[in-house]
């Protein structure tokens, strides 16, 4: 029988890949989310410096920050692909325990015992035991989360007005193992009572319940009672962004809006530790919605910016045929950057928590980043990301930006013993 690992690692990265699985009941929306190579380079960082070649992403008024007419300035972009993912670094962990096949060598140690039982087969079984023990612990109340954006994006800024469009799908996915203090008492169990057997009993506990009647071992991963639920959305959406700015009481303000039509589908997986089987469910129904993303931005003291941006405005359920409930709710990040000619440096951060799907677990990030304009066609990128609610470790990334006459091309990396991500972004000027 597979079970053990395979339940919290390779069956959930598998899941986790496509991120098309879901839990049950409610499912809310993840995420400001990380849409591009230089929004990843940069840990994130755009709601205040984010440039008019992703603001659409991450705030529409950064389209309107910008000086001169279009057709001079050549400051327009067409990039496709778009492609980021990001996935935690669990679910790394959880492929390479799985690939041990710690479950499977549980077992074949515990028929091995059957089979000859003696001193070397006995610490056979509690290394088995042991080292799943120990896998199956560290794996206790972590969370397992993974996201992706693939797409197509144009934008064209003007003279302090701009637009854009971009069309594109999302994936995110979560899951959390539900690991049961009866599992990891009983794997202590087997490690005391073969390591009684192995020591002839100067070691260890006997646990006399753990044999048959004719002395055989009992398998205990038939006994395993913990459980593993994940959660998974898929979104395709068309957006179209419109930005100017405006004087207000002598101080200019840019206005960004998104108005957006939405595609949501739903998945939910369980699987129970002691057979091994999945049971899922896909719904067959695309979830339509219409909503809008706004931002605003400012400029001030020559070099200074303050950005505020809300994804998803509308908050909207929607009863999917799995039986699940998908909530969209506002997320509302504000940034603060300091501008100059060949480089910037921000700071945003999220000013409500946002739920982690398939968990019951939330992140506030808080992220610093920056671009330096090496030499005319080159730009490195720095970020940091933290997590104020600590559920995930700290993030670091690099980035690095490339043009070549009218090309441009964007690559990005993440890591952390949070999450690792890659970013790349091929383009055109226009």
């Amino acid at each position: 029988m597979t079970i053990g690992f395979q339940w919290v690692k390779n069956r959930m990265a598998i899941a986790m890949a496509p991120a098309f699985v879901l839990s049950s009941v409610n499912v809310v929306a993840q995420g400001y989310g990380i849409y591009d190579a230089r929004g990843l380079g940069m840990g994130g960082t755009a709601t205040a410096i984010g440039s008019t070649d992703n603001g659409l992403f991450y705030n529409p008024a950064l389209l309107a920050l910008h000086d001169g007419d279009e057709d001079k300035t050549r400051d327009g972009r067409i990039y496709f692909p778009v492609i980021t993912a990001e996935i935690s670094r669990s679910v790394f962990d959880a492929v390479d325990i799985e690939e041990d096949e710690l479950d499977e060598r549980l077992t074949d140690s515990v028929n091995e015992f059957n089979n000859s039982q003696t001193i070397n087969n006995a610490l056979a079984v509690v290394d088995s035991a042991d080292e799943l023990l120990r896998a199956i612990s560290e794996l206790n109340d972590e969370s397992l989360f993974a996201n992706g954006f693939s797409g197509l994006s144009i934008t064209e800024p003007g003279d302090r007005e701009g637009g854009g469009f971009y069309i594109g799908a999302r994936v995110i996915g979560g899951a959390f193992p539900d690991v049961t203090e009866e599992d990891l008492a009983l794997l202590e169990d087997y490690t005391e009572a073969l390591l009684f057997v192995g020591s002839s009993g100067e070691e260890g506990v006997a646990h006399p319940e753990l044999f048959n009647a004719d002395g055989s071992l009992i398998d205990p991963t038939d006994s395993l009672t913990s459980t593993a639920t994940a959660a998974g959305l898929a979104i395709a959406e068309v957006g179209v962004s419109f930005a100017k700015e405006y004087n207000l009481f002598g101080h200019p303000i840019a206005v960004g809006v998104t108005p957006k039509f939405m595609i949501l589908r739903t998945f939910d997986a369980q699987l129970d530790l002691d057979t091994g089987n999945i049971d899922s469910d896909v719904s067959d129904e695309n979830l339509r919605a219409l909503n809008f993303d706004f931002g605003m931005a400012t400029e001030f003291a020559d070099y200074y910016r303050f950005g505020l941006s809300v994804k998803d405005v509308i908050s909207k359920d929607f009863d999917s045929e799995t039986g699940q409930t998908v909530t969209l709710e506002p997320k509302t990040r504000m940034g603060l950057g300091y501008v100059r000619n060949t480089w910037q440096v921000g700071m945003d951060v999220d000013v409500t928590k946002v739920d982690i799907i398939g968990t019951n677990l939330s992140t506030q990030d808080l992220s610093l980043g920056g671009e330096w304009n090496v030499w005319g066609p080159v730009f490195l990128r720095g970020g940091y990301r933290y997590d104020i609610e600590e559920t995930r470790d700290d993030i670091y990334s690099l980035g690095v930006g490339l043009q070549f006459r009218r090309f441009v091309f964007d690559f990005a990396a993440s890591d952390g013993n949070g999450a690792r991500g890659v970013s790349l972004q091929m383009g055109y000027v226009m």
